[in-house]
């Protein structure tokens, strides 16, 4: 959330994110994906302005998670 805070001070349009930690013995990509995608939606949400995202997704399975994720807006 600070990150997103910072670009956004400083008048980026746009800011990109590696997928938390999700290999061996980390968080499930699902975990993942709602915890990155839920807080960029709450920061947009109280944003006067839009600020796009990229995500890296580094496994399809990271891939497939965010996507659930996302269908459910």
């Amino acid at each position: 959330r600070k990150g997103l805070q910072l670009a956004y001070d400083q008048g980026a349009r746009s800011i990109g994110f590696s997928m938390l930690a999700t290999g061996e013995g980390r968080l499930a990509p699902s975990d993942a994906a709602e915890s990155m995608i839920g807080a960029f939606r709450g920061f947009q949400l109280g944003a006067p302005r839009s600020l796009d995202i990229v995500f890296s997704l580094p496994t399809h399975r990271d891939y497939v998670a965010a996507e659930a994720v996302l269908a459910r807006a």
